[in-house]
């Protein structure tokens, strides 16, 4: 586990790289060590997977739920400003299929007024933008190392910050609140959140693979917007240092694309619903952007092993449905 560590604490350029179960987990984690108040506030996009804002629940605090950015999906500025309150203490910043929208400027901004930015990286190791790696503009930044992402060890996650004292602390929290294992001297609140050594012989045979993967998922993503960028439903490539965790395209008649995909033996899979709609954080506010987002996203095969094959016989098929 500390070579695991140390090789992603070199590879996203930071001074510490914690391992924990899970990038809910690796959330959570992040969240204890910052020790706030119980019910501060965390604004958190309503576009993202339920796990985001379940792990700010999970710890006793408020997730305030924002609207996204028309461009990216992601959190921006604007939006952040406008769900601001004198109860908000943390940022979650979840860049979703490693897309941002000025994230630069939100971590300047975080910074003058003293919030916390935490980036929710889980699907975004390896992805760089402004020559940084995502999951290191903020205070602590938090990957996934599960089954579908794009390195594995089963289940897993990563928290990675250049705050030695953050990291100290999460370190405790992950083994009970004690300084060091088999001492039981205990420093602070904590629960049981190691990884395995045995995972992280898999993790570090994985690393070996990130980069052809990386190359492979923008390779397909690129092959995917030959066919499809000319109808307007699928979003230009990214700028290097970019590759994407899946494809996505934004559609009217989704339902209907999706039975005739199914059809011809395609797997599709909608958006994530919004998170005001969702039994659990529902919420009477109005979120536009992310609402009408979600009612027309639509993923598309996006896994390393497709052939280009593949891809092109997806490709068409949706361009045949729109197009014929």
């Amino acid at each position: 586990t500390k070579e695991l560590e140390e090789a992603l604490a070199l590879r996203l350029d930071v001074e510490h790289a914690i391992m924990t179960t899970s990038g809910t987990s690796a959330l959570m984690l992040a969240l204890m060590a910052l020790d706030l108040p119980k019910g501060s506030e965390v604004l958190v996009p309503n576009f993202t997977m339920i796990a985001t804002a379940n792990a700010v629940k999970a710890v006793g605090l408020t997730p305030k739920l924002c609207d996204v950015s028309a461009e990216s999906y992601t959190l921006d500025l604007e939006n952040i400003k406008s769900s601001f309150s004198d109860r908000t203490r943390v940022v979650l910043h979840v860049s979703l299929n490693n897309r941002t929208s000025g994230l630069d400027e939100i971590a300047s901004w975080c910074q003058e007024r003293k919030i916390v930015l935490l980036e929710d990286s889980a699907q975004s190791l390896g992805c760089r933008v402004l020559g940084k790696s995502l999951g290191t503009f903020g205070s602590i930044g938090c990957f996934s190392l599960s089954t579908p992402k794009i390195i594995s060890t089963g289940q897993g996650g990563i928290c990675v910050t250049n705050d030695s004292e953050l990291a100290r602390k999460m370190r405790m929290i992950k083994n009970f609140g004690r300084k060091r294992s088999g001492v039981d001297d205990f420093e602070v609140f904590g629960i049981n959140l190691k990884f395995t050594d045995l995972q992280a012989v898999v993790g570090l045979e994985q690393m070996k693979k990130l980069d052809d993967r990386l190359a492979r998922m923008r390779k397909i993503y690129e092959l995917y917007y030959q066919t499809l960028g000319p109808l307007g439903i699928m979003k230009a490539p990214e700028a290097d240092g970019w590759a994407p965790w899946f494809v996505d395209i934004h559609v009217e008649r989704r339902g209907e694309l999706q039975t005739f995909l199914s059809k011809h033996r395609v797997g599709t899979r909608p958006y994530y619903d919004p998170l005001s709609f969702t039994d659990t954080h529902l919420c009477g506010d109005s979120f536009p952007v992310s609402t009408e987002i979600c009612s027309r996203g639509l993923f598309l095969p996006s896994y390393v092993t497709l052939t280009d094959a593949d891809v092109r016989y997806a490709a068409n098929l949706v361009k045949f449905f729109f197009t014929a």
